[in-house]
């Protein structure tokens, strides 16, 4: 689930389209958390081709509002990242 601020984000930034893509794309990397292009078309449910659900996916990771949205996407998964190992690595009392 994606907080109702970053969806407000998002619909400002990109066509309703685009938007809905979006989501999806993030509903798939939540659910398979795998950074491969192939996998996400796999999974992502429209009634189109492989290939077309790949194309589509490799146009809207070229569009420039999507930077902001990857770097934001890359620094929660660093901080996850970070917590986890800091928490790993804390002595037993």
């Amino acid at each position: 689930m994606i907080p109702q601020f970053y969806q407000d984000h998002l619909q400002s930034q990109f066509s309703p389209a685009e938007y809905l893509l979006v989501r999806f794309i993030i509903q798939i990397l939540q659910a398979i958390k795998t950074l491969s292009l192939e996998k996400i078309a796999t999974a992502l449910p429209l009634p189109v081709l492989f290939a077309s659900r790949r194309k589509k996916i490799q146009r809207l990771l070229m569009l420039p509002q999507l930077i902001g949205l990857l770097v934001l996407m890359t620094l929660a998964y660093s901080m996850t990242t970070i917590e986890v190992l800091t928490k790993q690595s804390k002595p037993e009392l």
